[in-house]
């Protein structure tokens, strides 16, 4: 007698699927080029600290530019999985987690999303629901909400209609060896316990985090992204800029940090060559034009400007504390 799948599981597809609906979702919003955003900074539910512009790239590639009273220019650059910041030409060691990997958002194909889940450590392997604003959303990569596939069918010795055991926790080695199983109450209540990075956690010790991608599963539009340092970014509404559907907000919550809300002014498309995304440009000096700023033709990744880009500052209140 076979295993049935259960009722949670009969409503997670495939996670291709789930991925493949992400990138149309993305082409349907017209997010698939190299976008401006023009942002400002809250820290905490605060007034604006700081305005600025970030500019994403979908081939992985973002950068961040925070402008402050008093001259403070604040940059990040994330270059896939690395991310590196300077506040007035001088390096940051330890910079606040302020360029989210929005390029997951602009994929315009299944292949290219799955590329870049891959470079931020989303195990596409591992497919759930959670809930998720006023929906559910598909959790892609995170072990303690994943549904397990059901098993094989038991052996015959074992309890027949035993429920099919979908705790990502358990052990799931599969090795097949039933010379010790033992269908009663009591061992079923130990295999549905936590696991035990769950339990330390609960009791205030380390905490284990999982890279994961959270997708709304009516529209299929990211609402969330989670790293393995802990970094969540949850993202607001979609609103329309002109053609473009982006979020109307995204906030980003470290451990140990003040939380940070960045409120989207506006967003064009633009000409981002990937010259610049260069580290050079963190140490950059703020005069003339800025090549990845302008609205331009779709972007030329080969294409290279004649100099390091640059932008301009503009006034703004205090500024964001690392």
């Amino acid at each position: 007698m076979g295993a049935f799948p259960t009722r949670a599981e009969a409503h997670v597809p495939r996670a291709d699927r789930v991925i493949d609906a992400v990138a149309v979702a993305n082409v349907s919003g017209r997010r698939v080029r190299a976008l401006r955003y023009t942002l400002k900074l809250h820290i905490g539910d605060g007034p604006p600290v700081a305005v600025g512009d970030l500019v994403s790239h979908p081939t992985g590639l973002a950068r961040l530019e925070l402008r402050a009273s008093g001259g403070l220019i604040e940059r990040h650059i994330l270059l896939g999985d690395q991310h590196s910041a300077a506040r007035n030409a001088r390096l940051l060691v330890r910079p606040r987690a302020f360029l989210p990997p929005l390029f997951v958002l602009q994929s315009n194909s299944g292949a290219v999303l799955e590329a870049a889940l891959e470079t931020l450590g989303v195990d596409r392997d591992l497919m759930g629901l959670a809930p998720c604003g006023e929906n559910d959303c598909y959790v892609i990569g995170d072990p303690t909400r994943a549904v397990r596939r059901p098993r094989l069918a038991p052996p015959v010795d074992d309890v027949l209609g035993e429920d099919v055991d979908i705790d990502a926790s358990a052990d799931d080695s599969g090795n097949g060896d039933n010379s010790n199983s033992e269908s009663t109450a009591e061992q079923k209540a130990e295999n549905a316990k936590p696991s035990k990075a769950v339990e330390e956690d609960e009791a205030g010790g380390p905490t284990e985090y999982f890279a994961s991608l959270w997708v709304d599963t009516v529209d299929h539009r990211v609402r969330q992204i989670e790293s393995r340092d802990g970094v969540r970014v949850v993202l607001g509404p979609y609103v329309s800029f002109e053609r473009l559907s982006v979020p109307s907000w995204w906030s980003i919550e470290e451990p140990g940090k003040r939380p940070v809300r960045f409120e989207v002014e506006g967003v064009i498309e633009v000409n981002a060559p990937a010259a610049a995304f260069s580290k050079a440009w963190l140490m950059a000096p703020v005069t003339g034009p800025d090549p990845a700023s302008e609205p331009e033709t779709p972007p030329n990744p080969d294409a290279a400007p004649a100099g390091e880009p640059a932008q301009s500052p503009s006034p703004a209140p205090t500024p964001p504390s690392p």
